[in-house]
Parts: structure tokens; C-alpha cells; sequence
């Protein structure tokens, strides 16, 4: 028949003539599938994260500080003689003490020369007073070379590079305890040693002085702040006590009278604060920057459990009830908000009901000072007037705070809380001259010290930091903050570098810009734009997504390899 071979071959036309068209579109919509649609996709649900330097911070936070100290070692009396190689001498005694840990370590670099004369003059003319300290018992003189800006100043200022020590101030500060002591710390960067033993006790003795009273490596080791767990849960006092590493902070002072009826109370706290404080604040402007704000507060009563004592005829507070009073006078306080930390100091004017108030501590002992310290808050000072208003006089009776004695305490309390080293354990082998502001020995401690805090804590926060962004990958991790974390790195890595070759300001200033930008990193809001998908939850998402798109995709993909196979097969021969 001959409709028959028509109608076959009608299809078979029609099949070749669509065939070109259908592989066209499906390719083309395959292509766009893959080279437009993919990309677009992974690049709309790709988390940005800046590349950060892992393998660096790892590195940093198992780094050792080492300590540089150049210390200057000066014979100052030619009538005792010393030694040859008192340096290999010096070395070897610090080498038998080296207490070292794996993350604090101390290097020392001795130099040994003889006074110059205008030096030797200090010691051979006879000077005024009732002591001659560095005449009588003291004879090398050890030139601490901790603080280099303030080293060079002095050094400059004096001719012939004699050290700048004013008779006058010696005298003054000598004591006759100071008579029995193997070391006398300066006020300056200098300490004087006793020098009439043999060379080996010499050697020991300007060793122990150095170590013991003036770098105080036992305190710094006690006050690295370890990245081990179990170091980091061991309390220590010298740790607990002062703020933590912070580049400004609050004091504020506080005057609470709770009788106002009965006294009319005023202090000179503007006076104070220029006379008193603003000298010591001027010492430590190195390390950290203070606002100071003052206020007073009236008709605050007094929470303490105290008992009347018949022997002593006054009231007595323990030293276990002290803390409670702390949280009445902050829940007054007006200027406790405050961005930066705050150290508080408080005089509470004993009202006359509870006259004379004294505080024990728990020996029984009175304390000369009347006060108590809170760490990491501030103080309190029980202050006793000399006497209240009589019956019929006129109230309320004009009062004016001591000032002066008021300060004394207060600027102690403020040295501890602000990590200046404790001088309240007197020792036999050492004395101090006696000084109203903090010494350079004192700054420089308190250098080294904050030095070694910004250090742990930036490494600490890098290392935490870079856990949780490897740990989370789904954190995004902005420009800016791998900008700061690669600026805390580098200036930490300066810091040590510093700290090692002996540089005690510049690596200061290294680990506190280290310390900033490691903080500032680490609290940016921009890490908590969290896009979390769990794993569980993603074929949820991603199913309804690419389901309907996927299976034209595939069924074009079946045509074009059945297309494909079809073109490759051989023509069938037509059959008659």
C-alpha cells in the first residue's frame, strides 16, 4: 500500500527537522543551568571570611616572654677593693638562682666600670644629717637600665655621665634601720649593695637585689596570666587585686556625710586632687590615662553590724563585715556608669551615733589607717571627726576633712589597685627610700607588668578568636576585623621582640596596641551575623529549591544523550 511507506517516513521527517532545535535549547538551558545559575547561587550563599593567620596565632600563644635587663654595676668607694671578673662572677651567681618558667623567662646583661670622680665625690665629702648612709655602709652602686627614655634624660642632664643624686634627698630619706640592710632601693633607677663581704657574697647580694627587690621575678611569674586551665584557676592575691588590662579607667570620690543635720561637712577635693593626686597620676600617665569625678552624698545610713567595746570605748567593726557596706554606697552612687572601669574611694564621716568607729582586722589589731580595700573596686576610709557639737550649740556645726591624711591612704590603696607592687612586707635584706609618688623601680615594674598583661590577654583573645572562626565556619569574618586581628599580631610580635632585646617602653606600647585591637576584634558586632544552617536542615532549604529546577535539567540531559546515541548508531538501509 502504498499510504503506508508515506506515513512512516512522515514522522521519521519530522523528527529529524525538530532534533537540532531541541538539542540547542536544551544545551543552551543546560549551560545557563550551570555557568549562570550555580555561580550565582554559591556566590549569594557563600559566607565571606577574610583569611586570617592561624598558624601565627598558634604559634604566638605558646610564645615564651623573655626579659632583657641591662644592669650597670658601679664601684663607687676605691678604698674597697673588688674582685677581678666580678661579671663572669655575676653571671654564674644568676645562672644557680634561674628559677625560669616555660612562659616567663629572664635574661640579664651585666656591665661592671669604676665611679667617675664628681661620682666619687658623693661618697668621700662629708655630708649634713644625722646619717650618712652612702658613706657609711654602701658602696656599689647598681644602675637598673629599665627605663630607657628617662635613663637617657638623666644621663644627659649630668656631666660626665655621673648619676644625678641629690645629697640633700639622701640624707633626708636614710633611716637608722636602713643602717643593718644589705640593699638600699633609690628612688630612682639605682639600688646600693653593701660592699664589704667577699666577692662570691658580693656577687650574691647584687643578684639577690636585683632579682628579689627590683625586677621581682617571682611577682611577674605568679602574674603571667597562663594559657593552661588549671593555671588559670589558681588564685593569687597580686592577680585578683588590681583592675584588669585596661588603657583608661575611672576614679571617683566620694564623700558620704549621713548626718548632715549635725554637721556641715566640706572637703577640698578640687585642692586634693592637684596637690596630692594629680603628681602620681602624672608617674603612671605612661600606663594608663585617669578621668577623675568626685561627689557627695548625704543621709546614707550605715549597714554594718559593729559592737560597742567597754575596754576601748569605741565601736568595732570587723574586718568580715566591711564588704557589705559596699553595696548601699554603689547602689547611690551617680557616676558609676561609666564605659571604662571604675575605682571607687570613699570617706564616710562616722555619724555620732556610732562614734568612735574603728576597724580590727582578724589578729584583733587595730588598723592605723581606719580603712579597707575592696579589689578591683576601691576603698573605704572610717572617718572620725575630733568632736561632735555639744548639747544647745548651733547646728549644724562646720566641719572640714583632713585632706592630707585622707590621701595618704587613698593614694596607697590606688598604687595597689593599679598593679604597683606591695611594699607592705618590710624585709631585713632590703629597705626603700621613702617617697610620697612611686619610684622609677615602681614604674618600671608596673611596665613590665602591664606589658605582660596586654601580651596574655591579646594572645589569648586571638587564640580563643580563631577556635571559634576555624571551629564555626558559618561566622562572617569582615575586612575590617582581619584588619585588626592581622595589627594585634604584628604589634604583639613587636612586643616580644622588644621585651627580648631589653626595649621596656616601646614594648609597652607595642602590647597595648595589641591589646586594643585584639579586644576590639573580639567583641565586634559584626561576628554575631551568624548564618546558621544545620547540616540536618539543608535538605529542607535546598530541595524545594533545586528539585523543580534539576529535573528539566536532567530530562534534557537523557535527550541529548539519546540524541547523541542516535547520531553515532549507523543508518539503517531502507528495505524495499
Amino acid at each position: 500500500m502504498p499510504s503506508t511507506p508515506a506515513s512512516s517516513d512522515d514522522p521519521l521527517k519530522s523528527t529529524d527537522r525538530k532534533g537540532p532545535k531541541h538539542v540547542y535549547s536544551s544545551i543552551s538551558f543546560i549551560l545557563i543551568f550551570v555557568f549562570v545559575g550555580l555561580p550565582v547561587w554559591w556566590k549569594t550563599t557563600t559566607v565571606y571570611r577574610v583569611n586570617l593567620p592561624y598558624d601565627e596565632i598558634e604559634t604566638m600563644s605558646t610564645k615564651v616572654a623573655t626579659h632583657l635587663i641591662q644592669v650597670e654595676v658601679v664601684h663607687a668607694d676605691p678604698r674597697t677593693p673588688v674582685a677581678n671578673e666580678l661579671v663572669r662572677r655575676l653571671e654564674a651567681a644568676c645562672k644557680q638562682e634561674a628559677t625560669d618558667t616555660d612562659e616567663v623567662q629572664f635574661v640579664y646583661k651585666w656591665s661592671f666600670r669604676e665611679a667617675y670622680q664628681n661620682e666619687t665625690g658623693l661618697f668621700t665629702k662629708e655630708l649634713t644629717g644625722k646619717f650618712c648612709l652612702l658613706r657609711m655602709f654602701f658602696f656599689i652602686i647598681i644602675n637598673i637600665i629599665l627605663l630607657q627614655k628617662a635613663h637617657a634624660r638623666r644621663r644627659g642632664a649630668a656631666q660626665d655621665r655621673a648619676f644625678q643624686l641629690s645629697k640633700p634627698a639622701i640624707c633626708r630619706h636614710c633611716s637608722a634601720r636602713s643602717i643593718d640592710a644589705t640593699t638600699v632601693i633609690g628612688l630612682h633607677q639605682i639600688v646600693y649593695v653593701k660592699a664589704g663581704t667577699g666577692p662570691d657574697q658580693l656577687s650574691k647580694n647584687i643578684v639577690d637585689a636585683v632579682r628579689k627587690h627590683v625586677v621581682q621575678e617571682s611577682a611577674l611569674r605568679r602574674l603571667w596570666t597562663s594559657q593552661k586551665v588549671t593555671e588559670r584557676a589558681k588564685l593569687d592575691k597580686e592577680r585578683m587585686r588590681p583592675l584588669s588590662a585596661a588603657t583608661e579607667f575611672d576614679v571617683t570620690f566620694t564623700l558620704v556625710v549621713p548626718e548632715p543635720q549635725t554637721l556641715d561637712v566640706s572637703w577640698r577635693i578640687q585642692d586634693a586632687v592637684e596637690v596630692y593626686l594629680k603628681p602620681f597620676l602624672d608617674k603612671i600617665s605612661m600606663v594608663a590615662r585617669v578621668h577623675v569625678k568626685s561627689q557627695v552624698l548625704y543621709l546614707l545610713p550605715l549597714k554594718l553590724k559593729r559592737r560597742y567595746s567597754e575596754t576601748k570605748k569605741a565601736y568595732v567593726v570587723t574586718a568580715d563585715q566591711l564588704s557589705l557596706m559596699i553595696n548601699p554606697i554603689e547602689g547611690s552612687t551617680r557616676l558609676h556608669t561609666s564605659v571604662h572601669p571604675v575605682l571607687n574611694f570613699v570617706v564616710y564621716v562616722v555619724p555620732q551615733t556610732h562614734y568612735p568607729l574603728y576597724i580590727y582586722d582578724e589578729q584583733g589589731n587595730q588598723l592605723e589607717t581606719n580603712a579597707f580595700l575592696s579589689p578591683k573596686w576601691g576603698g573605704v576610709l572610717f572617718y572620725n571627726v575630733a568632736e561632735f557639737p555639744k548639747a544647745g550649740a548651733a547646728l549644724p556645726a562646720p566641719m572640714e576633712i583632713d585632706m592630707r591624711s585622707v590621701f595618704e591612704v587613698f593614694l596607697a590603696q590606688l598604687g595597689l589597685l593599679v598593679g604597683l607592687p606591695d611594699r607592705s612586707h618590710k624585709q631585713a635584706a632590703a629597705r626603700y627610700l621613702e617617697s610620697p609618688l612611686p619610684s622609677d623601680l615602681d614604674i618600671a615594674f608596673l611596665l613590665r607588668r602591664r606589658t605582660q598583661d596586654y601580651l596574655s590577654t591579646s594572645t589569648s583573645s586571638l587564640h580563643s578568636l580563631s577556635q571559634l572562626l576555624s571551629t564555626i565556619s558559618n561566622i562572617v569574618i569582615k575586612d575590617e576585623i582581619g584588619d585588626l586581628v592581622y595589627s594585634s599580631v604584628l604589634h604583639a610580635r613587636h612586643s616580644f621582640e622588644q621585651l627580648e632585646q631589653g626595649d621596656l617602653e616601646s614594648s609597652f606600647s607595642s602590647a597595648e596596641a595589641a591589646f586594643l585591637a585584639s579586644e576590639k576584634a573580639f567583641f565586634d558586632p559584626s561576628l554575631l551575623a551568624l548564618l546558621y544552617f544545620p547540616d540536618d536542615q539543608k535538605y529542607a532549604i535546598y530541595i524545594p529549591l533545586f528539585l523543580p529546577v534539576s529535573l528539566p535539567v536532567l530530562m534534557s540531559i537523557r535527550s541529548l544523550w539519546a540524541y547523541y546515541r542516535k547520531s553515532k548508531a549507523p543508518k539503517a538501509e531502507k528495505l524495499d
